[in-house]
């Protein structure tokens, strides 16, 4: 019986997962959708205004690397609803302060 409980929210962590993406340009969308959000909701965590800004013009760029490598505008809408619910999903369970730390640190290890 303790096993049915431990399953089901396994299952549905792992249901709510979001299918990895499936092109070379889908991965850099996404990629690009993780940095503008972390650029737009996690000022603090990312160390303040200048830092902001940087980490948008890093999404900028990797948009552009997307557009390049045949990302549409839909491709981009679902990889930034995507990053959206992932990160929302973060917050729900971890808090704000904590997601956004996770989300500054991947994005940091990305672009280095």
């Amino acid at each position: 019986m303790k096993f049915v409980f431990l399953a089901v929210p396994a299952l549905m962590v792992a249901a709510c997962a979001p299918q990895p993406p499936s092109t070379p340009a889908e991965s850099e969308a996404r990629r690009a959708a993780a940095f503008e959000y972390t650029a737009n909701r996690c000022v603090q965590q990312a160390g303040g205004f200048s830092d902001s800004i940087a980490i948008q013009k890093e999404a900028t760029a990797r948009y552009a690397k997307a557009r390049a490598l045949g990302a549409t505008e839909q491709q981009i809408a679902e990889q930034r609803q995507i990053v959206k619910n992932a990160a929302a999903g973060a917050e729900f369970w971890v808090g704000k302060d904590d997601a956004c730390e996770d989300l500054v640190a991947n994005v940091a290890r990305v672009a280095s």
